[in-house]
């Protein structure tokens, strides 16, 4: 409807693509149908505009969900360098850098994800961010979490817990995420189940499939840590269904099932 209203009163309609293609990414629709309307919207936005570097950023992490990678990354280092030449120092270090880190996180590339994870922190504090930092420091914890590397992750979640607004619920549902997966492996079983049902309480609120998908998942583990498997395998099996619904091959790869 945007789009509509601007190209009414003779404003380019590309404006608000970028917009469409991040509810795209993030939102409910499936990846087929929404890669297939970001192609569309490209056709339509012209060359060195700051719409068609982000259609193509969003795109690109469509395409890893799919399971071409290697396509991703081509989008990736396409999008990149138009944010480059445009100057757009802080699209760089907020969208940009999530989806590399998407796309490597779906290639099984943890340690990758996390490299950019943390350069992004870097940069987002140079930028004096603190609420895009909040949520960036949250999950590039969560990826250290993965990596066996609780000690780096946990004063990383402490600055997300600091300094995300309450009315921030990306940075809300991740700081409790990862903290319960800490709390699971520390051996505090009631904590780490009290603080991923905060996190799912939260994340369901929104319609962000791949989200709650990874809350459900950690869910899972806190469960199976705390010798509860059919809990652990109920928490899963949502997690396989979320996928499913958003279409994420990738995601679904890496959990073994299609």
């Amino acid at each position: 409807r945007a789009a509509a209203h601007l190209a009414r009163a003779g404003w380019p309609p590309w404006w608000c693509y970028s917009s469409i293609a991040a509810a795209l990414f993030h939102g409910p629709v499936p990846v087929p149908r929404a890669e297939r309307r970001c192609k569309e919207l490209l056709a339509q936005t012209p060359e060195g505009t700051v719409g068609r570097a982000e259609l193509l950023l969003f795109l690109a992490g469509l395409t890893a969900m799919r399971g071409d990678v290697e396509q991703a990354r081509s989008l990736l280092d396409e999008a990149d360098d138009a944010v480059d030449a445009l100057g757009l120092v802080r699209v760089a270090a907020q969208d940009v850098a999530g989806i590399r880190a998407t796309v490597e996180l779906l290639a099984g590339n943890a340690a990758g994800a996390a490299d950019v994870l943390a350069r992004s922190c870097d940069e987002l504090e140079r930028l004096a961010d603190p609420s895009w930092l909040a949520t960036r420091r949250a999950r590039l914890a969560d990826v250290l979490v993965s990596l066996g590397r609780a000690a780096e992750a946990r004063p990383l979640v402490g600055f997300a817990r600091a300094e995300g607004a309450e009315d921030d619920l990306p940075t809300q549902f991740l700081w409790r995420k990862v903290q319960a997966r800490l709390d699971a492996a520390a051996g505090d079983h009631a904590g780490a189940v009290r603080l991923v049902g905060e996190a799912t309480e939260l994340v369901d609120t929104t319609d962000g499939l791949n989200q709650r998908a990874e809350v459900a998942l950690a869910a899972a583990e806190v469960a199976s840590r705390a010798g509860h498997a059919d809990e652990a395998r109920a928490h899963a099996d949502r997690a396989v269904r979320l996928y499913r619904r958003k279409a994420n091959r990738a995601a679904l790869r890496m959990l073994g099932t299609r």
